[in-house]
This record gives structure tokens, sequence and C-alpha cells, in this order.
């Protein structure tokens, strides 16, 4: 069985730039901002928190590499989509990172 090594730290701007072929640094402060709202929306579509070191608390959940891809993907769409008329268009996750997230989701009744 293979060993998975899970990231160290958040996403960073770094990982989103490459991720969204991204090659100027003239935004760097926007797309930290962007991947600061997608973990913020990560979380509160998980009604977990997302945790870098696993403890008892069952209200958390491992930011695992699925977990940062979601992040990224989410952040990535937020950059993209970052001049839509409605604010609450530009805070919806995208189809993809959502069926990440509801995998690792608790819903009502407190079951995964």
């Amino acid at each position: 069985m293979a060993t998975t090594t899970l990231p160290t730290g958040y996403a960073t701007v770094a990982e989103l730039k490459a991720w969204a072929r991204i090659d100027s640094n003239a935004e760097d402060a926007i797309l930290q901002i962007m991947l600061d709202g997608a973990l913020e929306a990560i979380q509160e579509a998980l009604n977990r928190t997302i945790v870098l070191t696993v403890t008892q608390d069952s209200a958390e959940v491992l930011y695992d590499n699925s977990l940062k891809t979601a992040h990224l993907m989410t952040a990535a769409d937020y950059y993209k989509n970052r001049e839509l008329t409605s604010a609450a268009a530009v805070y919806e996750i995208p189809t993809g990172a959502k069926a990440i997230i509801d995998k690792k989701r608790v819903w009502f009744g407190g079951k995964q």
C-alpha cells in the first residue's frame, strides 16, 4: 500500500498561480484574499474546522490533498469570476470542489 504525503500547510499564492496559470506578481494580494475566502467557504460548507494536524475533536477535518485540491479549485474559480456583478455568484463553490467537500461534510444530525 502506498503512503500519502499530507500537505504541511494551506495552499499558497505560488501554488494558486501555478494551478491557475497566472504569471504576473501584480495581483498576489488579491490571490491571497481569494485563498482566504475559499478556505472560509469550504469550512462553512463542511460544517467543520479544517486543521493541519489531527486531534480528537470530531468538529475538525484534516487538510489533506483532496481538500487542498478543492481549496485551489475554489480560489482559482473566485479569481477567474471576480468581476461578476452578483456577489453571491462569486462565492459559490465550483462543482468539482463541492464533490470533494461533500465526501467530508458533516450533515444534519452529525453524520459524515
